[in-house]
């Protein structure tokens, strides 16, 4: 998908319209292991070719500390209108 890695693995992916999705992947850049959640647009030109957006690599070793973190966020109440 990507050639600013060294190594991707396409873990899965989430459409959000017909143009965008997330994806995330299993990466490596010199040697050095990532998880990427990145959003991808269609070039809006005639090839349809998919770009990658903003995102976030996270180094594998710590992974699991932002997972927690994102765990936490099923507990935080919304705040009232």
């Amino acid at each position: 998908m990507s050639e600013f890695w060294d190594e991707q693995t396409v873990v899965g992916e989430v459409e959000r319209d017909e143009r965008n999705k997330i994806v995330v992947s299993r990466t490596r850049l010199k040697d050095k292991q990532y998880v990427d959640i990145r959003t991808w647009y269609q070039n809006r030109s005639n090839d349809g070719q998919w770009l990658p957006g903003k995102g976030i690599s996270v180094p594998v070793e710590q992974f699991d500390k932002v997972m927690a973190l994102l765990e936490q966020i099923k507990q935080v109440d919304e705040p009232a209108s």
